[in-house]
């Protein structure tokens, strides 16, 4: 019945317990990330025909595995949701075939605005892995099938690093955390194990003993455990990973581990694999899902985010010169063969790389690019909200992929035809420049993304 009112647009969510004062009030407030999302990616004015010539299927993740911003509760939940739309996808083209009294097969464009910085950045990932098999052989009721995802948000978080044999580097872990940290040490493909110590602020260092897979509790000379190493071996093309998780500095319950804040130090052994990636896990707050975490980042001498003229810093100089770096900060869920990545740009100089989209491994923004921010005085894009007329002011990469989606899934609805990443290079090659992007959209609710 609530969906049968016309004008109230709060009797199906009051109807679902979703405006409950007592319950889950999720949808009482006008802004959503992921209702900004799906409108850029689909969303038409009403009564525009051409809303149901682009049918959406969207899939809602758990909270509690957004709330995780490290991604270790989410993977699963996203390969769910990836097998989900391909299966309501093939029933749909199905559906269509049966209707149209000939077999179509309508292209598909999946686009997962979230985003990672640990795990691995050579495509061996399982959500990269799945997606390249999925567009690498399509199911054979459907057409065409692109993966789009944002680069991330991690340009200048510091939380990338490539370590050679006997560097040290410092990790600055804040107080009141309620969360562990974590960091990732990976070396090169091959059999050698990285050899590593850690020091806690105060006191000592640890040598990390672990000579084969599995973990390992690290405690100093008063006896109680300051970290916790887990070592993997991730196949022959990943290579081994050495992950160090330190307890929350600011524990939840009586005698539970806690870790002192400060700055840790890390030091790569004489004798070690060399050189070593590192990658610190996100551990921040995702608005709206009540996540509590505070990000640690690494600290270096010398290291400067800023320029002397006081401008946010791009792609790494040759040589780098840092420990700390600012290529490779790409989202690790975006690292397949056959993905499109898309960075971020401002609308004010048209086609300039936002300070904070992430990077690929060579420093380029992205595959393609798309504006998420109105300039470098005025953060953030007015983005449509999930009630009404409301609009958010949002900004990301996030922002940026479902351009991307929206572009991409008109020209297939039309047509044509993308053979990876080149031809998609070649269609919005923008004269002598290496940036190729979309420009400022033209979308129907004129919500101020263009104007």
């Amino acid at each position: 019945d609530a969906l049968r009112r016309p004008g109230d647009e709060d009797a199906p969510y009051r109807a679902g317990g979703l405006l409950d004062p007592g319950g889950d009030m999720a949808l009482a407030r006008a802004g959503s990330h992921g209702a900004a999302v799906a409108t850029i990616a689909a969303g038409q004015a009403p009564g525009d025909p051409a809303g149901r010539a682009h049918p959406i299927i969207g899939v809602s993740l758990p909270r509690f595995a957004l709330a995780d911003t490290s991604g270790s509760l989410g993977a699963l939940f996203i390969q769910a949701a990836v097998i989900f739309v391909i299966s309501r996808a093939r029933m749909l083209a199905r559906e269509m075939s049966q209707r149209a009294g000939r077999r179509v097969r309508p292209p598909l464009v999946v686009t997962l605005s979230l985003g990672v910085s640990g795990g691995a950045q050579d495509g061996s990932g399982m959500i990269a892995r799945l997606q390249d098999a999925i567009a690498g052989a399509v199911p054979p009721d459907l057409g065409p099938v692109h993966f789009v995802l944002p680069t991330g948000n991690a340009c200048q978080d510091r939380l990338n690093g490539q370590m050679k044999a006997g560097q040290r580097i410092q990790w600055q872990i804040l107080p009141d955390d309620p969360t562990p940290s974590a960091i990732e040490i990976w070396a090169s493909p091959g059999r050698q194990i990285p050899r590593l110590s850690l020091r806690p602020p105060g006191g000592e260092d640890l040598l990390i003993p672990l000579k084969r897979p599995g973990m390992v509790r690290l405690a100093d000379r008063q006896g109680p455990e300051v970290a916790r190493a887990v070592l993997q071996h991730r196949g022959q093309n990943s290579g081994y990973c050495l992950t160090l998780i330190v307890p929350p500095t600011l524990p939840t319950a009586q005698g539970e581990p806690w870790a002192p804040a400060g700055l840790w130090s890390l030091t790569l052994s004489e004798d070690s694999a060399s050189p070593c990636r590192l990658a610190i896990a996100r551990d921040d707050r995702l608005p709206g899902t009540g996540g509590r975490g505070r990000q640690s980042r690494l600290v270096e001498a010398g290291y400067a985010a800023r320029d002397v003229s006081g401008r946010w810093q791009g792609a790494d100089p040759v040589p780098p010169g840092t420990i700390i770096r600012r290529n490779g900060t790409v989202n690790s869920y975006a690292t397949g063969r056959l993905q499109i990545r898309v960075g971020s740009t401002m609308a004010h100089p048209a086609g300039a790389v936002a300070h904070w989209s992430g990077l690929l491994a060579d420093g380029a923004a992205g595959d393609v690019t798309a504006p998420s921010e109105r300039s470098a005085s005025l953060a953030g894009m007015a983005v449509p909200g999930m009630r009404g007329a409301g609009l958010g002011r949002l900004s990301g990469t996030s922002l940026s992929a479902p351009q991307m989606t929206r572009w991409l899934a008109a020209r297939l609805a039309a047509g044509q035809r993308f053979d990876g990443r080149a031809d998609l290079a070649a269609e919005l090659g923008s004269g002598d420049t290496d940036v190729h992007d979309l420009g400022l959209p033209d979308l129907p609710w004129r919500s101020g993304l263009g104007g």
